[in-house]
């Protein structure tokens, strides 16, 4: 299987076309994305998750609102996914100084079997240490196998030291991700629990976002009766 997270900056840049051009050369199994938006005051219009589940056709997609304005616009992440996600679980994390944020948890119907994935964009100022023990405990309650998917926003923590002793780092090269053009920071993680990844790549996208995408080929371990 394939999984892929992605900080799309709304889609703002380039237009949601050079975005699922990008997507869909992956061929991923499980898309995270974030700063998304439905019926957003920025960017395309329309509801950006499900423009880009019809345009990719992918089965199921949860969309998180993180923001809410009067008269129906919101702005969050989302899970595209080509297999079934289920029993979906949204918890607000803690906020003091930034916009809200929340984190998402699903289970992922994939024909192998279930997998537990969550899904989060972190404040990229003082919330994120409020943030990250959250984050760190929701993740000791996933079931094996399990995937973190995100733009966490730091590349050192004290929280994020410790999910990496619970949880295997998909690119141990720690590639940079963040600003596209001239990365010189980490920020965007695919982390997971009873998986083996085979191959993990951040790909040069260009100008279509300020961020790279990731994008991480696994498979579970076969166990030996």
């Amino acid at each position: 299987m394939k999984a892929m997270t992605w900080n799309l900056r709304l889609g703002i840049q380039r237009g949601l076309e050079a975005v699922a051009e990008i997507i869909a050369e992956t061929d991923s199994d499980v898309v995270a994305i974030q700063e998304v938006g439905r019926h957003w005051i920025m960017g395309p219009k329309g509801d950006t998750t499900a423009w880009l589940a019809k345009r990719l056709g992918y089965k199921s997609m949860i969309f998180v609102p993180c923001l809410r304005l009067a008269g129906g616009a919101e702005y969050g992440h989302a899970l595209l996914s080509k297999h079934r996600l289920v029993a979906p679980r949204v918890t607000d994390l803690p906020m003091q100084v930034d916009e809200p944020r929340r984190l998402l948890i699903a289970r992922c119907e994939a024909p192998d079997g279930p997998l537990d994935i969550a899904s989060t964009h972190l404040s990229h100022i003082g919330d994120r240490d409020l943030q990250g023990p959250v984050l760190l405990e929701q993740a000791r309650g996933l079931s094996n196998p399990a995937l973190i998917l995100g733009d966490l926003n730091t590349p050192h923590a004290d929280w994020l030291s410790e999910l990496m002793q619970h949880f295997v780092d998909s690119d141990p090269n720690a590639s940079l991700t963040f600003p596209a053009g001239s990365a010189e920071r980490r920020i965007d993680f695919i982390l997971g629990s009873g998986v083996r990844f085979v191959k993990t790549e951040v790909l040069d996208s260009g100008d279509v976002s300020d961020h790279y995408p990731i994008v991480t080929r696994f498979e579970r371990p076969l166990i030996s009766s």
